[in-house]
């Protein structure tokens, strides 16, 4: 008997018992549909989640620092263990030399890179007026300030593409040594509102380092800067800084070390690595490692994220599999009946030379016929809940002043695999009646009344 002569006979009989199968591939159904629609919601909170992570410039970003690999240490971190750590960074110093930034920059997927130094200022001062604990920020301008990644990053966010980082006066250039960048929020912090009038203004840069009583005291540091740009406040990172060469840094830091060589000698304290995209990030980490620095990426980040939310839609989908359990003893129930009812017309099949094999696949046909309408209710009711659902949701938070969200997903392997497993715990199901029917003994099976 061809499968297709299966499938007919299987609709058939199916079609005799027209509530029973409906109310079996009913229960089959919502089954489906809890699957469907649950593992759909987490789903989509991953892709959300994962579409904001990969939005945020950092994700692309590597961070290299100036030690060799170290030795991961222990999650339950001793007191010992935090001393180990801190001698195996100290022992594990290596300088980032002008030659290793040529060299990173050369690998194809990097896009841009900075060398930055950041120091602390104790306090600042412009046309008399003072500004304590401001943040300086320096960079080797024969590279990037602002990397193109930060710049459509922000653009991105206030879905605005004129916006640029400097908003008066100009960026650092190459050959600058004494001009600084400052932060709109430093200015509006000191009460300055005319950007234009503080260009070309004279910044004082003050540093002192703590003293404790009988220490022998310490000059403070004191630098001169002109204005030459004030940074938007768009630019969450630099709007309350003082951006300035890597040399001018460089000399504050000595200051703080008590080391006049402090740049020769260490170097920038780390270069961020931007990539061209998310899928270039372990490739450029990787080669950087070979390098032998310590290198920090986010794309862990994005592999936990996906860890967590494969678990989460795991547990969503226990409650669509405990009704599908249940929907399967249905199965077996109808499955069973149909032999009780049909139990001469075995006989009759056999009597006239069908096997075994093919009263089992006809009995373990029916059984799939019931899972697969089942499964395809369900698909279509799992569908239909998850857009009722989320547009419910977005209209309650438009009504709150917030915006649409998509937090369910419904991609093909999601609809074909709640479809494939709704048929395969059916034929399952359908296992036990399918053999106990094609041992009915055919002499039997005719005297059945």
């Amino acid at each position: 008997m061809k499968i297709w002569d299966n499938i007919k006979i299987s609709f058939t009989n199916l079609r005799k018992r027209k509530l029973r199968t409906f109310l079996t591939s009913f229960a089959i159904a919502i089954g489906t549909m809890l699957i469907v629609s649950m593992v759909g919601l987490g789903v989509g909170l991953k892709d959300m989640v994962i579409k904001e992570i990969k939005q945020q410039t950092s994700v692309t970003q590597i961070y290299v620092m100036p030690y060799r690999q170290m030795k991961t240490v222990n999650v339950n971190l001793t007191e010992e263990d935090l001393k180990k750590a801190e001698e195996e960074k100290a022992n594990s110093y290596k300088k980032i030399t002008e030659e290793d930034i040529l060299k990173i920059k050369g690998i194809a997927e990097v896009d841009d890179i900075q060398s930055v130094i950041s120091t602390r200022i104790t306090y600042t001062q412009l046309n008399g007026k003072k500004s304590y604990a401001n943040k300086g920020m320096g960079f080797d301008l024969n590279y990037s300030v602002f990397t193109k990644a930060e710049i459509e990053k922000v653009r991105v966010e206030k879905n605005d593409n004129s916006i640029q980082p400097i908003i008066a006066g100009r960026n650092l250039q190459k050959g600058d040594i004494n001009a600084v960048v400052v932060g709109e929020k430093y200015l509006k912090a000191m009460g300055f509102n005319d950007y234009n009038a503080v260009l070309g203004q004279e910044i004082v840069i003050n540093c002192e380092i703590s003293q404790f009583p009988g220490a022998p005291a310490v000059t403070p540091f004191t630098g001169k800067a002109v204005i030459v740009g004030v940074v938007s406040e768009e630019f969450s990172d630099y709007a309350d800084s003082i951006i300035m060469p890597i040399e001018m840094a460089a000399a504050i830091q000595g200051y703080y070390n008590s080391n006049p060589s402090y740049y020769k000698e260490k170097g920038p304290d780390n270069l961020v690595v931007q990539a061209k995209s998310l899928d270039d990030v372990k490739k450029i980490a990787d080669e950087i490692s070979k390098m032998d620095f310590t290198v920090q990426t986010y794309q862990s980040v994005v592999d936990e994220v996906n860890k967590m939310f494969n678990i989460f839609e795991g547990l969503l989908a226990v409650g669509g599999l405990v009704v599908l359990f249940v929907a399967s003893l249905g199965v077996i129930n109808t499955m069973i009946m149909a032999i009780y009812e049909r139990t001469r017309s075995i006989g009759i099949m056999k009597a006239i030379g069908a096997s075994k094999n093919t009263i089992r696949r006809i009995f373990l046909m029916e059984s799939g016929t019931l899972g697969f309408v089942g499964g395809v209710i369900g698909v279509i009711l799992g569908w239909m809940t998850t857009k009722l659902l989320g547009f419910a949701l977005n209209q309650y938070l438009k009504s709150q002043g917030n915006s649409a969200v998509d937090i369910f997903s419904m991609p093909i392997w999601l609809t074909l695999g709640g479809l494939a497993f709704a048929i395969l715990i059916s034929v399952i199901a359908g296992l036990y009646p399918a053999a106990r029917a094609s041992k009915l003994d055919p002499i039997e099976a005719l005297r059945y009344e």
